[in-house]
């Protein structure tokens, strides 16, 4: 069976597949389960900044609470994948969401007390449970066809839409931004964490250990497995750098809050609209045409703005920036699924989410030391070693190839 078996091949009639109904009870809990921690996600995101402003002994740590939320993210992306081979899914899920819990309960007495390092780990605890959660996609994906994956990773994206709309309203029913107000979401938080565990805890499905589920698979990463890696962690990086580092460069060139706002949220539609047109294109054995399109989005994108815009064009930027890191992500996340390889999966996850974290600490560094321009000639170089990954995987990939041919 071919690395990349299956989806092209057993999905002769995609479309009566690609509705909800593909969704199983499983799914249907994963993705809850993710809706809602992206709902915390996006609610952290907004106050933890502003709480760190007011608690941290000095301005320059004021970002130290988010850092450390990200950090949690990246250490504990491996070990939360290795910790489903020993206990399986479900119990790694429920462990991760009362770690979880009791991290956002220290940033609330972080919060209650003025303990700026109680919140900082708070937050780093919460980060190790955001680890946990980049895996619910494969755990809802392992539980469906072959066929049906596509559409189950292109939903995932998806909730981030109203993950965002909900998590922004947990923050608007705080009035002000006192420490009873920034408390009180905090404590919103905790609570919705305790609900993801009580909803894995229901869940009697995909229970076995992922290392009985997947004994059959290969285990070794071949250079297809590697390009995937590859492509995935150049296009996680670039989009990350552009979204951390724009709103930065728009206000020093003195963009109004609104024009900012409008920006982020401009990205955000550009990362979770397309992923159902790229499941269905994926499902129907199109994984090259995302693919090739997302890194084109991503290149031509930056050089617009270097060359045409000097270094402006924000507007354009930013969800055109969003849009090619989710035309890459389905394909690549659909055939980490169909793999068979555990290690793969750990590795996809882990991958990305160090190189996000370590974007993220970046940009500030790079856009004091080489300034906008420099920025976006690194996303030109992230952009070109995706599209040379994706070259490689293209190349490599049987079904891909086969579907490269015959367009010729």
């Amino acid at each position: 069976m071919s690395p990349c078996r299956s989806i092209s091949q057993v999905c002769n009639h995609p479309f009566p597949n690609m509705g909800f109904q593909v969704m199983n009870r499983t799914c249907w809990g994963y993705a809850l389960a993710q809706c809602i921690m992206m709902t915390c996600v996006v609610a952290l995101a907004t106050v933890l900044p502003i709480i760190g402003s007011s608690l941290a002994p000095s301005q320059r740590w004021a970002t130290l609470p988010s850092s450390f939320s990200v950090a949690g993210l990246a250490i504990f992306a491996f070990p939360a994948g290795a910790l489903m081979v020993k206990i399986g899914r479900r119990f790694t899920f429920v462990t991760g969401s009362v770690v979880g819990t009791f991290g956002a309960l220290l940033c609330f007495l972080g919060v209650i007390c003025g303990w700026f390092w109680v919140l900082c780990t708070g937050a780093f605890l919460v980060g190790a449970n955001n680890a946990c959660v980049q895996y619910y996609r494969f755990g809802a994906a392992s539980s469906v066809e072959v066929s049906r994956v596509p559409f189950v990773h292109s939903v995932f994206i998806l909730l981030g839409i109203p993950a965002a709309v909900a998590g922004g309203f947990v923050v608007s029913l705080v009035p002000g931004r006192e420490w009873l107000g920034d408390a009180a979401v905090l404590a919103a938080v905790a609570s919705l964490i305790a609900i993801t565990a009580l909803i894995h805890l229901a869940d009697r499905g995909n229970n076995a250990s992922v290392a009985r589920e997947q004994s059959d698979g290969p285990h070794l990463l071949t250079l297809h497995d590697l390009s995937i890696l590859g492509c995935s962690s150049a296009i996680s990086a670039f989009m990350t750098l552009i979204m951390t580092a724009a709103p930065i460069e728009m206000l020093t060139a003195t963009r109004s809050m609104s024009y900012v706002a409008s920006a982020m949220q401009l990205h955000f539609l550009g990362m979770y609209a397309p992923p159902i047109v790229a499941g269905v294109l994926v499902a129907k054995g199109w994984r090259a045409f995302p693919i090739l399109l997302g890194c084109c989005a991503g290149l031509l994108s930056t050089l617009y703005c270097l060359v045409l815009v000097d270094g402006n064009g924000f507007a354009f930027l930013l969800p055109m920036c969003g849009a090619a890191w989710a035309l890459i992500i389905v394909p690549l996340s659909a055939a980490v699924s169909s793999s068979g390889k555990h290690r793969l999966e750990i590795a996809f996850a882990s991958s990305t989410a160090i190189v996000s974290a370590f974007s993220a600490f970046a940009s500030g560094g790079l856009l004091t030391y080489i300034g906008w321009r420099g920025v976006l000639w690194s996303s030109v170089v992230l952009v070109g070693l995706a599209i040379l990954s994706s070259v490689v995987y293209l190349t490599v990939c049987p079904s891909c190839r086969s579907l490269l041919k015959v367009a010729d």
